[in-house]
């Protein structure tokens, strides 16, 4: 195998039908999907037995062990010399697995995180208010340079790529974080001196419906788990989830949303 897609999965048996028939849709064909579900009590299992009529895949099934830990014992599994990792929730275009390893062709041991395009089905103002803020900052990505540099570091473990052996010699994702692993990851790769691209023609739609209250919470927990990073890895500077600072009236509407 040349690819192996890892996807980890908690009670995700709802989301995983759009996945796997788009993985089924890929122009890519020489890759393995490991699903890594990680503690799941519903009926995960039976859903991928249903709908992987087309694919070579693995099963793997652990007590709950995070994120963190779902994927690293998804890359042990292994077989692809490209690990390509995708969340549950996404839906990859036809080519993403194509654009993925076209790119590590031409530029070897490096990373890379790819576009991920919000889905706005909910049609709600919060909804509309995230893909634009997303949008937008992607859009800078693009802009200002392919190549990241380590004070400003996007990494999304929704959708991005590395090579199976960079990703032992880096000892994949640190298992005391549960949220943020991805980023830790990107700052301690390009500290190391490997180079962490964007590419965004390499699409995966992501459906991730909100609220306001439930956006508010994701936004404190970023932060909350830069923190912990920060003090995992001193190089961790930069805390691109924390919201901007806000008084009055408007503190107390956060607060009282952001609650619960």
């Amino acid at each position: 195998m040349k690819v192996s897609v890892v996807i980890p999965s908690y009670n995700g048996a709802h989301k995983l039908p759009i996945l796997i028939h788009a993985l089924e849709k890929q122009s890519f064909k020489d890759f393995e999907v490991i699903f890594v579900l990680d503690g799941s009590k519903d009926n995960s299992n039976k859903i991928i037995l249903t709908n992987s009529k087309f694919l070579t895949y693995k099963i793997a099934e652990f007590e709950n062990g995070g994120r963190s830990k779902a994927r690293n014992r998804g890359v042990n599994l292994a077989k692809g010399e490209l690990i390509i990792f995708f969340d549950d929730d996404m839906e990859p275009l036809p080519d993403c697995i194509e654009q993925h390893w076209a790119f590590h062709q031409r530029s070897i041991e490096n990373i890379l995180v790819a576009g991920v395009q919000r889905d706005v089905a909910q049609n709600s103002d919060i909804q509309r208010y995230k893909t634009i803020i997303c949008a937008n900052w992607e859009k800078t990505l693009a802009q200002n340079s392919l190549k990241q540099s380590i004070e400003k570091v996007f990494l999304s473990s929704a959708n991005f790529s590395i090579p199976n052996n960079l990703f032992l010699q880096l000892n994949g994702f640190d298992e005391r974080l549960t949220d943020a692993e991805d980023y830790e990851l990107g700052i301690r790769a390009i500290s190391q001196g490997y180079s962490l691209y964007y590419l965004p023609q390499a699409i995966g739609l992501h459906y991730d419906l909100i609220t306001c209250k439930s956006y508010i919470k994701r936004l404190r927990q970023y932060a909350n788990a830069h923190k912990k990073v920060q003090e995992i890895n001193p190089l961790a500077k930069m805390d691109l989830a924390s919201p901007t600072s806000v008084s009055g009236i408007k503190y107390y509407v956060y607060k009282a949303l952001a609650q619960g």
